[in-house]
């Protein structure tokens, strides 16, 4: 069976419960890779669950494990003249 034939497939699929996503479809709108999806996966940072053969990922937990893997390289210009402003004063 060939990648195409699985989407034909996993398009008819209708997910188990509403806040579930298949993983390729989910991958796919983040536009991300699915090992992006799967390694958290297996590590249980959030739920999961196999059904009619294929990987489904709770949606939600999946935002919230991506949100809180993001990291801003700059902060704010007045978060940093606070912190300024705290090591000059004794």
């Amino acid at each position: 069976m060939s990648d195409q034939d699985r989407d034909d497939t996993a398009t008819k699929l209708t997910p188990p419960l509403p806040d579930f996503q298949l993983e390729s479809e989910l991958a796919r709108e983040l536009g991300c890779h699915e090992r992006t999806l799967a390694r958290p996966r297996k590590l249980g940072k959030f739920d999961f669950m196999f059904w009619a053969g294929r990987v489904w990922d709770h949606r939600p937990g999946v935002n919230e494990y991506l949100r809180s893997r993001v990291i801003r390289r700059n902060p704010p210009r007045n978060l940093r003249r606070r912190r300024s402003e705290n090591r000059d004063s004794p």
